[in-house]
């Protein structure tokens, strides 16, 4: 596998917790999504794909990580970092101010996308698009 879930962090903490992903070969990680599916005390799936985060396309070489943070982003987070041995570090943070990760009872899952299909809704306009339109300096 080219990428795979090495650690959950202090899960149950939103502020803290972390999903930790490192590459053993090359890959877009945008082709990757990471998911939470909670089961009950009797290990029976008790919701599907509750929480679920789309990366976007960042490419990963062998040795390096990605950290998914559940807290939103604050002022002075990075986004990346690389080490003294040229692996590169990526940051991405989910957004929510609730813990995402039970401290029992979570699994996450890591899954590789393939668009199987795509079907785009057409544009409405009140008028049709001018040329000058286009044109127009912002």
């Amino acid at each position: 596998m080219a990428l795979k879930i090495v650690k959950l962090h202090n899960t149950g903490n939103a502020a803290e917790e972390y999903v930790e992903i490192k590459a053993d070969r090359s890959e877009n990680l945008g082709e990757y999504i990471v998911a939470d599916l909670t089961f009950d005390d009797e290990y029976n799936l008790s919701n599907t794909d509750r929480h679920v985060y789309w990366f976007p396309g960042v490419h990963l070489n062998d040795g390096d990580k990605a950290y998914l943070y559940t807290r939103p982003k604050e002022k002075f987070d990075e986004e990346s970092t690389v080490d003294t041995g040229g692996k590169f570090t990526h940051f991405f943070y989910w957004g929510s101010k609730a813990a995402i990760w039970n401290d029992t009872g979570d699994t996450a899952y890591l899954y590789k996308t393939t668009l199987v299909s795509l079907l785009s809704t057409p544009v409405k306009l009140k008028r049709p698009i001018q040329m000058r339109d286009l044109l127009k300096k912002n």
